[in-house]
């Protein structure tokens, strides 16, 4: 099996792809066990989250390549691959069983260090595995991420501090308010990224916030604990003419605020300027929304400033974090390896003991004199015989060290001892 990643993140495609080609999260399993049944043997999950859509796979040999899992992509998303193969990336074997860990652990997330996205790694495998399509490549391959993640985080501290969009988005708010702490903030969104906004916000808050969720109940949750005041969804206009600056983070996968809905609100701001962050992928704001006077849209790709700052502060834990990822995956490297070789070791076994059970067939045949006691003997010789001819090529094809040139040594060893003839169901001649 070869493990295979195909995506796009915010280091390849803007924001306008992204959320074209973002999974839905009640339709993924259908689309998950729609491949595995056009491509028997093969697993597969999807990593789908703002900032980047992911496929991995465990193929056999010759399994689907990334041209069919682009393909697979675009069918699903209903965009033509022409719109968007510009941007994908494919990693193969060790490269993309790297780039999984690195995206686990934060380090290729647009903040780095993001710890958020190590639970979007984690309910990736555990749909794929409700699903029925992470089979033991997959799972292993994602949980040894998991756990490498976990390692670097405690290693290195790199999750700490301000390493959400959350963290950016509530920094930025403050930096583009003349006065921020006498504004008034709407926050459209009360999941996870809504709550870490507000808990940003704690310290030095403006005067006035304003919680607007299409779920009352979970607005009055974050409300409870990070102040402000619940706003009724179908009051969100009548919001956006009282607020300074939006932040607007939602799973909706439409447009939450139009640009119809602005210039309504507009009108009763006589000229005031209005703010919008927007962080959600797909996005909540309607680009023509910048067509309206004196209103200016940010959305998660306009970010890259304060992530810069963020880099930079952070780039001199990145080696250390690095190194630790090659530790932590060398384990699963050789294991990965391990399985092109079992294949091999398979036939060779059921090769020796096939002859052995031949010679000793035509043996019996001629010893009809011999008693059973006699019989187990000679089994048991040969048997010792075979197993001791087989473990100097097993534990060579085993063998971490000469894995590099392992593709070698399985064809001397199967040309010498005729195992692709076998798997064709020839027979050796005795």
């Amino acid at each position: 099996m070869h493990i295979a990643t195909l995506g796009l993140s915010h280091r390849t495609a803007p924001v306008e792809v992204r959320e074209r080609l973002c999974f839905a999260a009640a339709s993924l399993p259908t689309a998950l066990r729609r491949f595995v049944r056009e491509n028997p043997g093969t697993e597969i999950a999807v990593v789908s989250t703002c900032n980047r859509i992911e496929v991995y796979t465990a193929v056999p040999p010759r399994g689907p390549d990334h041209a069919a899992v682009l393909d697979f992509v675009a069918r699903q998303r209903r965009v033509a691959p022409a719109e968007f193969r510009e941007f994908a990336y494919h990693y193969r074997d060790a490269d993309a069983i790297r780039h999984l860990f690195k995206v686990a652990a934060g380090l290729d997330s647009l903040v780095l260090g993001e710890p958020q996205v190590m639970a979007q790694v984690k309910q990736a495998l555990a749909v794929a595995t409700e699903a029925g399509t992470a089979g033991k490549v997959l799972q292993k391959t994602f949980q040894s991420a998991l756990a490498a993640a976990r390692t670097v985080h405690r290693k290195s501290r790199i999750n700490e501090g301000h390493v959400s969009i959350g963290s950016v988005a509530a920094d930025f708010a403050r930096r583009i308010s003349a006065d921020f702490k006498t504004s008034c903030l709407l926050v459209i969104g009360a999941g996870d990224m809504g709550k870490l906004v507000l808990e940003q916000l704690a310290e030095g808050a403006p005067s006035r916030m304003l919680v607007c969720n299409r779920h009352r109940q979970r607005s009055e949750e974050i409300v409870a604990k990070y102040g402000g005041e619940v706003v009724e969804f179908e009051g969100l206009t009548a919001a956006l003419a009282q607020a300074d600056v939006v932040i607007s983070s939602t799973s909706a996968p439409h447009y939450v605020v139009t640009a119809a809905q602005v210039r309504s609100a507009m009108e009763q701001r006589r000229g005031k300027p209005l703010f919008f962050i927007d962080i959600a992928v797909p996005r909540d704001i309607e680009p023509a929304v910048l067509e309206v006077p004196n209103t200016y849209l940010y959305n998660v790709d306009d970010l890259q400033a304060l992530v810069a700052e963020n880099l930079a502060a952070r780039s001199a834990k990145l080696d250390q974090c690095n190194e630790l990822i090659e530790k932590q995956m060398a384990g699963l490297v050789s294991w990965m390896e391990s399985l092109h070789i079992e294949p091999t070791i398979t036939r060779l076994r059921e090769t020796f003991h096939a002859i052995k059970a031949e010679e000793l067939g035509r043996l019996n045949g001629k010893l009809s004199s011999a008693g059973e006691a006699d019989r187990q003997l000679i089994e048991q010789a040969a048997e010792r015989i075979v197993n001791k001819l087989l473990h100097a090529p097993c534990n060579a094809l085993k063998d971490p060290a000469a894995r590099r040139r392992q593709y070698d040594l399985e064809e001397a060893i199967e040309e010498i001892f005729g195992l692709s003839a076998n798997t064709d169901g020839d027979k050796q001649d005795s």
